[in-house]
């Protein structure tokens, strides 16, 4: 019984040796596979990070554009209103002009007339 419980010890340590190079190699395989994955990961995260930094830099230049824009448009802004002024001063002195005109227009009418009817009254007297 020796002999045969040396062979079935043999058996049951080749058996054993079989699952022992077996749980290695998956673990091996395992280890490869998370090796990979990390690799793979890390490669994300590098592809990740370069898209982040690109949308900031995009992102900070699209800030300053809206900042110029913003300042060119106050800039507009003060101009239309400085040109508002300067439009409802010159209306105001046209308007001043104007009315100054027809005054004057009104009183060479009365001088006209006034000569007129002095030329009428001289000429119906008799000289």
């Amino acid at each position: 019984m020796t002999n045969a419980s040396n062979g079935n010890l043999g058996n049951k340590m080749d058996v054993l040796i079989d699952q022992v190079g077996k749980l290695t190699e998956g673990i091996t395989e395992f280890r490869l596979s998370v090796e990979q994955s990390t690799l793979e990961f890390r490669a994300d995260l590098t592809d990740i990070k370069a898209v982040v930094q690109q949308q900031s830099v995009m992102t900070q230049q699209q800030f300053e554009m809206t900042q110029q824009q913003f300042e060119m448009v106050q800039k507009q802004s003060e101009s239309i209103q400085e040109l508002s002024t300067t439009v409802k001063e010159s209306v105001k002195d046209l308007s001043a002009t104007a009315n100054r005109q027809a005054d004057t227009v009104d009183r060479l009418v009365r001088v006209v007339e006034t000569l007129i009817a002095q030329k009428d009254t001289a000429q119906r007297e008799p000289a």
